[in-house]
């Protein structure tokens, strides 16, 4: 499963979220391609539309074993919602 995601500074671009595989886990794809890894273990990079550099990081959910959230520059980026406590 892929989830779209629309960033402020990357108009244009196509930026999913891969799911989790069996023995992978998950991808930032940029137009298709995995995005480029970044300078520390766990980090990638993006180039916004203005050309600078953005630094990428996973943010981990509570227990880790559902969809994590984005950590885009200074902005978090829920990817889904998470569960209220009556659901």
């Amino acid at each position: 499963m892929t989830y779209q995601v629309n960033l402020r500074g990357f108009e244009g671009h196509k930026i999913e979220v891969q799911q989790r595989g069996v023995f992978s886990g998950h991808k930032l794809l940029i137009d298709g391609q995995p995005a480029p890894k970044g300078p520390k273990r766990g980090q990638m990079t993006m180039r916004r539309n203005d050309g600078a550099e953005v630094l990428v990081v996973w943010k981990p959910a509570v227990l880790g074993l559902d969809v994590p959230q984005l950590q885009v520059g200074d902005e978090t980026i829920k990817l889904v919602q998470a569960l209220q406590w009556y659901e």
